[in-house]
């Protein structure tokens, strides 16, 4: 299954959940003709860990960068339980790069 959703585009790493024929596999199983698959990304909404057969644990957890005119909104991202980081000197890549290095390259 990796290869044949690496095939269409979608990175594996990128991938939550995969449904085949309504039931969760992981990336190593087989896809036979007739198969009907569903690929999901990160789900941010509700919690998919009792369905997960990809790994442990979900993927990962969202994190926000939010600069200039979005000083509430990051306040009340925070105030949620939200990892958020608030900036309105910087620009876009000034601040990925400042905050989180990790992710300037992305």
């Amino acid at each position: 299954m990796r290869h044949l959703v690496e095939t269409v585009g979608v990175p594996h790493t990128e991938i939550e959940l995969v449904l085949r024929n309504g039931e969760s596999v992981d990336l190593e199983a087989r896809v036979a003709d007739g198969d009907r698959l569903a690929i999901y990304p990160m789900f941010e909404s509700f919690d998919v860990a009792p369905l997960l057969q990809l790994r442990a644990a979900p993927l990962r957890e969202p994190r926000f960068l939010a600069d200039a005119h979005l000083g509430r909104l990051a306040r009340d991202l925070r105030l949620l339980g939200f990892d958020t980081a608030f900036a309105n000197d910087l620009g876009d890549d000034e601040l990925a790069a400042a905050l989180w290095p990790s992710t300037a390259s992305c």
